[in-house]
């Protein structure tokens, strides 16, 4: 309902006036799909339908929306239509972006429905999915022809048919219709020849359905074939107007498109009046023009491209070019064979001015200038301008040198020639003399005349030979300049003709032009010098194996001749007797003659020598092979077994004794030495003993402790000859023994400060306890510089040491282990920290609530130490004093005592608190102590507090019995405090049968708080046997055990009596004084 109220100043009326309320609901009942006839992606085109509301009374407009959701997110409209039209219509090109929902809306005349009838949009995209280049076969170029085919999309229900265009872009600028195909029809369109591209370069194929054609196409770039050969002729036939050559052209990258080349004779390059040459198929790119083929009046070849379409309207062409070619000139020969009747030498000439089409020149010896009698000499290549003549060339009766050109084709038939000259020259009055001082070999200088001129000479050669003819002649030396008349022959040269009066030959001069050397020399004959050392000693002074050194000895040369020649001597190490392989040992100096030895220096290794041998040298030349050789005995006194154990037990650290087996034979060694070294090679060596050095005969050296391991790995030990110290050492590769023992443990067990107690262990050294011969323990700071010792010293096999009792820590930090050899004790112990465990408790807390003189109770509590760790019980001891050392006495277990401690007065560790009941103080004894007590002993130093013992009483009490009963009492019980009552809590007062409160009350007569002084005891009570009054002053812990008291006195009202009584008296040494009363009757 809605309802009306009316509403005065006073009030609102209480009935309304009312009407009923109904709501109205129109909506589209259903949206049927819409068939997307727009076939671009992300747009759409067609009807949208749908069902009218069932009421469309109140409706006014159907509204229709494209959205992002079934919701209406990111909606946009598409349009709206009035009440009673079902559809309304989409254009093509419509863009929807990414929305996938078409919602339809009803409103009325006040507003739109906000929840609309929707269905799902399906956006149709159709493309072509793949062109085919199109293969261009119009070879002309901005003209294509061929063949365009495209793949059909998946889905072409909507489409009606495919549209070909040629455009400028792939979006269609200028585009120009090909063709077009239907709906289900084979995707292929032919492209005439000669189809004209412009600037159209892309190939567009469009899908078009009922309603439009798509706006996005698919692309392809159009590839325009175009051959232009660029054909050319080489004329090679130089006459005139002749021609001859291969017509040729570049193939074309497209060539596989062309089916053939066709070739015309033409009058011009468009191919008029065109002749037909040839035509050779795809491929080839040459046409054979004929030498001596005429020009006529054609002035072009041109070439046409054919493909399986069409030949190409224009083709490519060459202007014809006709050549004539010949030498200019030829220059005259000079002749460098310098023997008669043969020539040699450079025949040049000078190019024709334009030599492209020569491809070699042909030169002759002729008997005339014009070639007749012709004799082939050789050709050269275009560019060359001369040619070599091979010496000793014959020259017969040739007068003149002709050249002739030639091309690839042809040689021309008239050549260009000029005269020849003829020389000849020799030396004279050669001379020379034999310098080499080895038997059947020669050197020496030689020397000649000049020949009357040199002009055509280079220089001269010459030869060592068995005779005058050159026969087995062998070359002297380098070619001698021009200039220089003398040669020096190389040593060792081979003298080729042996006879009984020895060896002799032929010494051979040759001139030699730039061209070649004459073939007839002019010759001297030469004879043999011979000169070797007649004996030769080497005794080896160097001690290394493979090693020598000493003095090589040796004597003249018996030969006259021979040793005149000698200036000097040279000694080599051969491997062999016979010298082959040889090298000069040490300095390598030759030994001037008159000078017999030569020192070979020590570590000269002997490697592959076996013999020593003396050569002489004369000022020529070195003799090659000596006389005598001497074999090498090398001597070898390498001590053996060289042994070092490390007795230094620092890591890293070396000392002890280094021994070794001298070697069988050590006639030659002086003394010995021992190094330390990196490698077993003695590498970087270093002195290690002292002393430095021994004579032969002992067989050991010391090696001080301490002596930094750094990079040594081996000790070397050296003989000594008189010579030099041997190289190759014998060694001894080092161990470094590292006695460093492990795993130190030490657990303080002495609770007091500053004491330490316990067992100190370790493991054995990882190296092994071989070389130790015993342990030592000590406290020490760290780095230790500073060390007391621990005990007695502690043999191999044993691992701890004890510590005593109340041992004094001292200032020292931690504890050391070293270990000992017998050479010395390790620098470097093992060190651990040395923690002195604190067990002593603080804020030892005591109040004394035991009122008794000499007698205390109460708790005792403290704070416990901070490591408890060894800590196994506390005691709890009245003493004479707070200092170690002090009389002391054990508060036990029991009532009287510690009712909580343990057998022998032992609290638990962890225990901080303890319960003190009725226990007796000795004179003197005034100091509460507690001590902490490890598994091994009991501190010395405790905590202590002094005991401050509290004793409190009544005194001077009174009584006067106001009931007058025989046998019963009654009346006011007094008293007067007396000591520290503040401890107290209340008074209590019993009968007793003695003044030591035997056979008291049950019960007190009362208890009385501190601070009241009486009781009031009532009449009628009965005394009993009782006959004392006895007052004890209570605590909160305890009463006390000893009262005051009073004897009790019972009057009776027979008569009346004045009596003294018995006033009580303290142990505590108090005097009271007598009290009297009387009572009246």
């Amino acid at each position: 309902h809605i309802v009306v109220y009316t509403k005065s100043s006073l009030v609102e009326q209480t009935t309304p006036a009312a009407v009923a309320l109904a709501d109205s609901v129109a909506s589209a009942s259903s949206v049927s799909a819409m068939t997307d006839l727009d076939l671009d992606p992300e747009e759409v085109g067609g009807n949208i339908t749908w069902s009218l509301a069932t009421d469309e009374t109140l409706v006014e407009n159907y509204w229709v929306y494209h959205a992002a959701s079934a919701t209406g997110e990111n909606r946009t409209l598409l349009g709206n239509v009035a009440v009673g039209q079902d559809f309304i219509f989409v254009p093509a090109n419509t863009y929807i972006g990414s929305n996938d929902y078409i919602l339809v809306y009803v409103s009325s005349t006040l507003t739109e429905q906000t929840t609309p009838t929707w269905v799902a949009l399906n956006d149709t995209v159709v493309k072509v999915p793949y062109i085919a280049a199109l293969t261009d076969l119009d070879l002309d170029y901005d003209q294509v022809g061929g063949v365009v085919s495209w793949t059909l999309p998946s889905d072409e229900r909507l489409v009606d048919s495919y549209w070909t265009y040629f455009a400028e872009d792939a979006a269609g600028l200028n585009r120009s219709l090909l063709g077009y195909i239907l709906q289900g029809q084979e995707p292929v369109l032919n492209v005439s020849a000669e189809t004209a591209l412009e600037s159209r370069r892309q190939l567009l194929v469009y899908a078009r359905s009922s309603l439009q054609e798509q706006s996005t196409p698919a692309v392809i770039a159009i590839s325009d074939t175009f051959i232009n050969l660029s054909p050319s002729l080489v004329d090679l036939d130089l006459d005139a107007n002749e021609l001859g050559g291969n017509f040729t052209w570049p193939l074309p990258a497209d060539d596989n498109l062309v089916d053939r080349y066709s070739v015309f004779w033409a009058q011009s390059a468009a191919g008029a009046s065109r002749l037909a040459l040839s035509e050779v198929l795809s491929g080839q790119d040459t046409v054979p023009v004929s030498a001596e083929t005429a020009k006529g009046v054609q002035t072009h070849l041109v070439v046409y491209s054919s493909s399986s379409m069409a030949e190409q309207t224009t083709p490519s062409a060459f202007a014809l070019s006709d050549s004539a070619v010949s030498v200019q000139s030829v220059q005259a020969m000079t002749d460098l064979d310098l023997d008669a009747n043969e020539v040699g030498g450079t025949a040049e000439w000078t190019r024709p001015g334009y030599e492209t089409l020569v491809e070699r020149y042909w030169v002759y010896l002729a008997t005339s200038l014009t070639g007749t009698g012709r004799t082939l000499l050789g050709s050269a290549l275009a560019g060359e301008s001369a040619l070599n003549v091979s010496a000793d060339t014959p020259r017969g009766s040739a007068s003149h040198l002709v050249v002739y050109t030639a091309s690839a084709l042809v040689e021309q038939t008239t050549p260009v020639g000029e005269a020849l000259v003829d020389s000849a020259v020799s030396v004279s009055t050669v001379a020379a003399a034999d310098r080499d001082l080895d038997q059947g070999q020669f050197g020496g200088e030689i020397t000649w005349n000049p020949p009357g001129s040199t002009a055509l000479v280079a220089d001269y050669l010459v030869y060592l030979a068995e005779d005058v003819a050159g026969t087995n002649r062998s070359l002297i030396g380098s070619p001698v300049p021009v200039g220089i008349n003398k040669a020096d022959a190389q040593p060792e040269s081979e003298l080729p003709v042996y006879s009984a009066g020895g060896f002799t030959g032929t010494v051979l001069v040759y001139t030699r032009s730039t061209l070649a050397e004459q073939s007839t020399g002019v010759g001297a004959s030469v004879s043999d010098v011979l000169s070797s050392v007649t004996s030769i000693a080497f005794p080896d002074r160097d001690l290394d194996a493979l090693e020598v050194g000493g003095t090589v000895t040796w004597s003249a040369p018996s030969n006259p001749s021979g040793l005149f020649h000698t200036t000097h001597y040279l000694v080599y190490f051969g491997e062999s007797s016979s010298m082959s392989t040889r090298s000069r040992p040490g300095s390598g100096l030759a030994v001037p003659a008159g000078t017999f030895s030569f020192q070979v220096p020590a570590e000269t290794a002997l490697a592959n020598w076996t013999h020593v041998a003396v050569y002489t040298r004369s000022s020529l030349v070195e003799q090659s092979t000596p006389g005598l050789r001497f074999p090498i005995s090398d001597t070898s006194s390498e001590p053996l077994d060289v042994t070092f154990l490390d007795d230094d037990l620092d890591a890293a650290e070396l000392g002890g004794t280094v021994l070794w087996t001298p070697a069988s034979d050590v006639a030659k060694v002086s003394y010995y030495r021992a190094y330390f070294a990196q490698g077993a090679a003695g590498q970087a060596k270093s002195i290690c003993c002292t002393p430095t050095e021994i004579i032969v005969g002992t067989n050991h050296l010391t090696m001080l402790t301490d002596n930094p391991l750094a990079s040594w790995t081996h000790v070397a030990v050296y003989a000594r000859s008189s010579l030099a110290e041997m190289t190759t050492p014998v060694v001894a590769e080092i161990n470094d023994t590292d006695g460093l023992v492990q795993d130190v443990a030490f657990v303080d067990e002495d609770l007091d400060d500053v004491d330490i107690m316990g067992r100190i262990t370790w493991s054995p050294p990882a190296d092994g306890e071989a070389r130790i011969v015993s342990y030592q323990t000590d406290l020490s700071d760290f780095p230790v510089t500073q060390r007391s010792q621990i005990g007695s010293l502690v043999s191999p096999g044993s691992y701890y040491q004890d510590v005593p009792e109340n041992s004094r820590k001292g200032s020292y930090t931690h504890i050391s282990v070293y270990s000992r050899s017998a050479a010395a004790e390790q620098t470097t112990p093992a060190v651990m920290s040395c923690s002195d465990v604190r067990g002593t408790v603080s804020n030892l807390a005591w109040q004394d609530e035991d009122l008794d003189p000499q007698q205390i109770g109460g708790t005792a509590s403290w704070q416990l130490p901070a490591d408890e760790s060894q800590t196994s019980h506390y005691r709890v001891y009245l003493a004479t004093g707070a200092a170690a050392g002090s009389s002391r006495v054990l508060v036990g277990q029991g009532s009287g005592g510690m009712p909580g401690a343990q057998a022998g007065g032992l609290l638990p560790a962890g225990t901080n608190t303890t319960l003190l009941m009725e226990v007796g103080v000795p004179s003197g004894y005034a100091y509460l102590s507690v001590f902490a007590g490890s598994s091994l002993a009991e501190q010395t130093t405790p905590a202590s507090t002094t005991i401050n013992d509290i004793h409190a009483h009544g005194e001077n009490i009174a009584f006067q019995d106001k009931d007058l009963d025989a046998g019963d009492v009654g009346g006011r019980i007094s008293w007067t405090p007396h000591g520290s009552t503040g401890q107290g809590v209340h008074y209590a007062v019993y009968l007793a049968q003695s003044s030591a409160g035997a056979g008291r009350t049950q019960t007190p007569l009362g208890t009385i708080p501190i601070g009241t002084n009486f009781l009031d005891l009532p009449v009628d009570t009965a005394a009993e046997s009782y006959t004392h009054i006895v007052v004890y002053v209570a605590s909160t812990l305890i009463e006390q055990t000893t009262p005051e008291f009073l004897a009790l006195q019972d009057y009776s009202a027979s008569g009346s009596a004045s009596v003294g009584r018995e006033q009580g008296t303290r142990a505590t040494g108090f005097n009271r004084p007598q009290m009297t009363f009387s009572k009246d009757v």
